[in-house]
């Protein structure tokens, strides 16, 4: 950009200055797009710092004064020669 503003005419100063401006425009513009490209792929993430509250279900199964907390998914299994549902 400076050496075509060389080739028309302008001063040394004024060209450096030109360049300065393109250089600038575009770092400006990859920013802009890059800015854009992370809000797009980012959009859908939500908020980082926002908890979310477990929740476990469990069965519990008494066993001969004993009580046995079996989780969700393995309900159904034998417990003192029984099988528990």
């Amino acid at each position: 950009m400076q050496d075509r503003a060389t080739a028309k005419g302008k001063e040394h100063v004024e060209a450096l200055l030109i360049g300065f401006q393109a250089s600038f425009w575009l770092s400006a513009a990859l920013c802009f797009t890059a800015m854009l490209l992370a809000a797009a792929t980012l959009h859908g993430i939500g908020i980082v710092t926002q908890e979310k509250k477990a929740t476990v279900s469990v069965d519990t199964v008494e066993t001969g004064g004993e009580v046995v907390v079996l989780p969700q998914e393995r309900q159904g299994v034998e417990v003192a020669g029984e099988e528990k549902k």
